[in-house]
């Protein structure tokens, strides 16, 4: 049994949702697929923006931000998030070395970065949870107690677009493909 979603747009999106697709194309220039399909709940749709509204507002600097959001994407297996948050962290000048350590689940060279990077990445394997040893390391990184709540908001973000990519399969944009990218089978 195959249960579709549908690609929403400013034109047949619920109500609610149409003023937000225009917001996004207007930024953008168009609206990627994920976003497309969350437009089926306004309220899912507004959360999701207003969380990238929010992230862009942190005192996490731009190549931080695209590290938790690549980082939260490849620690999900979405092959559409990983793909499209490459494209856009290329886009914002991350080091190319940077995000292919990330892509591949390696760890980063810079010290701060890899800070950043490893208490993501126990924070979903835990399910929230962290070892102190991952939290001094953030701390001693240079990050504050603010920024730990501003990684959050970029989880929580990422989450969103990851489990709904995944969940419903959603294709890679045009756009995204030339960083197309598929999790390592597991051994376990």
């Amino acid at each position: 049994m195959s249960i579709d979603f549908m690609f929403y747009s400013k034109d047949n999106a619920p109500t609610p949702s149409r003023d937000l697709l225009k917001s996004v194309e207007n930024k953008f220039e168009w609206v990627p697929n994920v976003l497309k399909q969350i437009a089926l709940s306004p309220v899912a749709l507004a959360a999701t923006l207003q969380l990238m509204e929010s992230l862009e507002k942190t005192s996490l600097s731009l190549q931080e931000q695209w590290i938790c959001l690549l980082t939260v994407a490849y620690q999900n297996s979405s092959p559409y998030c990983v793909a499209a948050n490459s494209t856009i962290a290329r886009m914002m000048q991350v080091p190319l070395d940077i995000i292919q350590g990330l892509r591949g689940g390696d760890p980063l060279q810079d010290p701060r970065y890899e800070a950043l990077r490893s208490l993501i990445r126990e924070m979903i394997e835990h399910r929230g949870g962290v070892s102190e040893k991952a939290l001094k390391q953030f701390f001693q990184a240079g990050f504050s107690k603010e920024q730990f709540f501003e990684v959050v908001i970029a989880i929580a973000l990422e989450t969103i677009a990851s489990f709904t990519a995944r969940a419903l399969a959603t294709p890679t944009d045009e756009q995204y493909r030339e960083n197309s990218w598929a999790p390592v089978a597991s051994s376990q």
